[in-house]
Formats: C-alpha cells, sequence, structure tokens
C-alpha cells in the first residue's frame, strides 16, 4: 500500500549547516565550498540512484558545485537560509524509471510555480541497510531547492514562497497537495489503484493512529551495527521506548482495519441480502443460517414464477422441502436453545414473524402453481401438509415459552397495583 511521507526543513546557517555540504551529501559528489574554502567529499556514498539539476523553461542549468556556491554567496547574514529540503516517500509500487518520471514532475512543478533551482537526488536502502534492519521498500527523493530566484543571469530575489509575512502553513499545505496530486496522477498512469493522502489520519476521518518519530538515533539503535571496529564486539540491537510505542500503535492499526474490512464485508453482505428480500420478507435476527434460508427461499419463489412448466412441479416440490427443513430447524431452535430465560421479546416476535412469512411463502407458491396433472396436485397437497405441521409445532413451543411469560407479567402487575 503506498503511503505518503513529506518533510520540510530549510538549509541554515544557523543551525551550522550549508547547502554545499547537504548538496554534497544527497548526490553523493565532491563539492568545494569557495565560502569557507571546505571541501565536502562524499563520493562514497552508496545508495544514489539519480541526481539532476531543473531549472525554469529557458533557464540555463549550472553545475552542482556552481549553483549551490552562488546560493552561499548570495546570503549575507549569518543565520541566512541558503536552502530548504523537500524529503518525499516514492511509492514502491512503481518501477525505478516511473520513480523517476514522479520525481522530475514534482521538481519541474516547483521551479515553475516559483521560479527556483531543484537539486533533485533519489536515494534507495543499500544492501547493508537492508540487512541492519531498514526497509528494502523505501525509495525516497531529497529535493533541495535555492530560496531565490534563478534566471540566466543567476540567482536574484527571495522567491515569493520564501518572503517574510506569508502564511507558511497555507505554503506547505499547498505544496503536500502539490506532491499528492502529482504522485497519484503516476500512480493512476501505470494502471495502478493505490493512492495517497496528503492530509493527516484525523483530517481524513480515519480510525488509525498516527506513529511518533522516532529520529536517527533511535532508528539506528534499533538497527544492527553497519559498521564494527576491528578487535570489538558489534553492538546489540536495541529495543527503545520510540520503538516500542510504534509496534504497539501498529499492532493497533491492524486490528482496526482488520474489524473495519470484517464491518464492511458484513455490511455489504446485508445490502446485497436486503435487495434479495422483499420489504414483506422479515430479516430474522435469530440466527445467520436463518437469514439464508429466507433469502433462498425468497428467490426460489420468484424463480418458479419464471420456469417452464414441464419443470414447475418438481422445482415446486424442492422448494417445499426447503420449506419443511427450515420450519423443523426453527423447532429445534426452540426446542434446544431459546428457552424462556434465553429468548428476548423481541427474538420471539421474530420467530412469529419468520414462521408466518414462511407459511405466506408456502401459500403463494401453491397458489401460483399450474398441475398438469392429479398425481402433481396430490403431491404438492401433502408437502403442504407437512409443512403446516410442523408449523403447528413451532407455534405450540411458541407458546410454551410465552406462557410463563404472561403469567409473570400478570403477577407483576397485581404487585404494582395499590
Amino acid at each position: 500500500m503506498a503511503i505518503y511521507h513529506m518533510s520540510v526543513k530549510p538549509v541554515s546557517r544557523s543551525k551550522g549547516r550549508s547547502s554545499t555540504a547537504a548538496a554534497a551529501y544527497r548526490a553523493g559528489c565532491v563539492i568545494e565550498d569557495k565560502r569557507t574554502g571546505l571541501e565536502h567529499d562524499y563520493t562514497k556514498k552508496e545508495g544514489v540512484k539519480h541526481t539532476e539539476i531543473i531549472t525554469p523553461e529557458g533557464v540555463n542549468i549550472p553545475t552542482r558545485s556552481d549553483l549551490w556556491n552562488a546560493a552561499e554567496a548570495a546570503e549575507k547574514r549569518k543565520d541566512g537560509c541558503t536552502a530548504r529540503e523537500y524529503e518525499v516517500n516514492l511509492p514502491y509500487e512503481l518501477n525505478e524509471q516511473q520513480r523517476t518520471e514522479l520525481a522530475q514532475d514534482f521538481c519541474k512543478q516547483l521551479a515553475e510555480t516559483h521560479g527556483i533551482a531543484v537539486d533533485l537526488c533519489i536515494h534507495e536502502p543499500t544492501d547493508k541497510e537492508v540487512k541492519a534492519g531498514a526497509d528494502a521498500r523505501n525509495h525516497h527523493a531529497h529535493i533541495l531547492t535555492t530560496t531565490r530566484k534563478i534566471t540566466n543571469d543567476g540567482l536574484t530575489d527571495k522567491a515569493d514562497i520564501e518572503k517574510s509575512g506569508r502564511k507558511r502553513k497555507d505554503d506547505l499545505k499547498a505544496t503536500r497537495q502539490l506532491f499528492a496530486d502529482t504522485a497519484n496522477k503516476h500512480l493512476k498512469k501505470a494502471g495502478l489503484e493505490n493512492r495517497i493522502d496528503s492530509r493527516s489520519l484525523k483530517d481524513q476521518g480515519s480510525s488509525l493512529k498516527p506513529t511518533i518519530k522516532m529520529g536517527k538515533i533511535a532508528t539506528q539503535m534499533e538497527r544492527d551495527p553497519t559498521y564494527t571496529p576491528i578487535g570489538k564486539a558489534p553492538r546489540p540491537k536495541y529495543k527503545t521506548k520510540k520503538g516500542d510505542i510504534n509496534r504497539a500503535i501498529r499492532a493497533d492499526n491492524k486490528e482496526i482495519q482488520r474489524l473495519e474490512t470484517e464491518i464492511a464485508d458484513t455490511k455489504a453482505l446485508l445490502e446485497k441480502e436486503a435487495k434479495l428480500i422483499k420489504t414483506d420478507v422479515p430479516i430474522v435476527k435469530i440466527g445467520a443460517f436463518a437469514n439464508d434460508i429466507f433469502i433462498g427461499l425468497h428467490k426460489e419463489h420468484d424463480d418458479i414464477l419464471n420456469f417452464d412448466k414441464d419443470k414447475q412441479a418438481q422445482r415446486i416440490k424442492d422448494t417445499r422441502e426447503n420449506f419443511l427443513t427450515m420450519t423443523d430447524k426453527l423447532t429445534d431452535m426452540l426446542d434446544k436453545n431459546l428457552d424462556s430465560s434465553k429468548l428476548s421479546a423481541d427474538e420471539l416476535s421474530d420467530v412469529k414473524t419468520a414462521l408466518e412469512s414462511v407459511f405466506k411463502l408456502t401459500s403463494n407458491v401453491d397458489n401460483a402453481a399450474s398441475f398438469s396433472d392429479y398425481n402433481s396436485a396430490r403431491a404438492s397437497q401433502e408437502s403442504l401438509s407437512a409443512i403446516q405441521d410442523s408449523y403447528s409445532k413451532c407455534q405450540q413451543q411458541i407458546e410454551r415459552i410465552e406462557q410463563p411469560r404472561k403469567m409473570l407479567a400478570d403477577e407483576s402487575l397485581q404487585v404494582r397495583r395499590p
């Protein structure tokens, strides 16, 4: 199932960060920061599948080193924000090419909408990370954007989305929705039914609970070590408190999803049954088997009217045998399970209505049938008599249960009288 994830954070000097270092790490390359003289070399980094610089239509594409050195040079403040990073999850249901096209589409829209340069880097878990406990489906993209507009003359004014006084929450909401719409477009294009939603679980009206943020340290503690110094034993894998909380939440969510699926299936079944049962035929509450029998009997009653005459007699006989079986089962339920302490007033009323409906349906079948010979008519009459006998037994059982109830009700009434 495709999941939604987007995190947005600034690359700010006040946090000791630089856009040159961030770009070099995410692209797995080397960039020399001309402002500080530091060389950021991450050429040994693994898991980088695709890197690309994207600019607005008609703007020349600079090198990665030139772009981010220009971003560093454009900001004079010691707490200046030189870039903004978007981290998005790419649906694992898509193949590598489809994920790349999705990320490119989203980045092009960012570039065109805000007039900025976008540095796209797509990552996937390495074999070493997966062996240590990482999810092999964790395909994601790191997207660095300039905070200033870019033209063929270089970086210019601050992008509108970066200007002070704007409602950051509204901008973030719009960007989150943009990615969701773009991802869903590509999922549909790939012929997949999966969709993602940028809204929180609460806003979606979902009964599922959100997991808490693990953070880098807790995540590493939960996994096997990817590096062990020579001569030392590998550290153990820990279960953190945050991890325990998330495991409990996931277990709860799994159970909630199971129950919701069961409820949805039951609701669909009831709706399907309601279409088969006419308004004058009740749905009995006393047992699932009774509901199934009523649906089948009513359907058989309708089918008989559409059968040709040669098949009517046999079908009517079969139908009446089913009627008889059903009334016998009701009698058996009354005998074995539904004594006066277990059968509620509502259930008792349902049994009465059910038996009346059985008798009514039987009469309807009898009246609708046309028999070509005496033997068929005689067989029909005998079958009807058997059903009436079974019906009478049920009536007797109901009266047996109702009698003590009526007496108790009368006694209670007498006690209450002044």
